[in-house]
């Protein structure tokens, strides 16, 4: 029943505007943050490229954010055939509440202040 009620309540359009709109925030925090998102098309993670910051990998790098900064972030060489891969890159959940993306972009502007 609720598929077939979905459609017409626009579930569907306010779901994705709602993705969207938590996206372009932490797209926005990232960059703010002094990073470099990549943009993503169809998920709910943001890929951003850490091949320039000093850490020796991916995982050094997440390591530090949540021991450190207090963010979580996922080391994406793991998902990697070949983890050297993705070795220069993190990856960011936006699938949460505003509250905590929010927290999350004040700790990295902080950081990297």
């Amino acid at each position: 029943q609720a598929l077939s009620v979905a459609p017409g309540l626009d579930y569907y359009g306010k779901l994705a505007a709602m993705y969207q709109a938590k996206r372009d925030r932490l797209l926005t925090g990232l960059h703010s943050a002094g990073l470099t998102p990549i943009l993503p098309q169809g998920t709910y993670f943001i890929m951003v490229d850490i091949s320039t910051l000093p850490f020796a990998d991916d995982v050094a790098f997440c390591h530090f954010l949540t021991s450190e900064v207090g963010v979580a972030a996922i080391p994406p060489s793991a998902f990697y055939m070949d983890p050297a891969d993705g070795a220069g890159l993190a990856r960011f959940a936006f699938c949460k509440s505003d509250a905590e993306l929010e927290m999350a972009i004040q700790r990295l502007q902080a950081w990297r202040r």
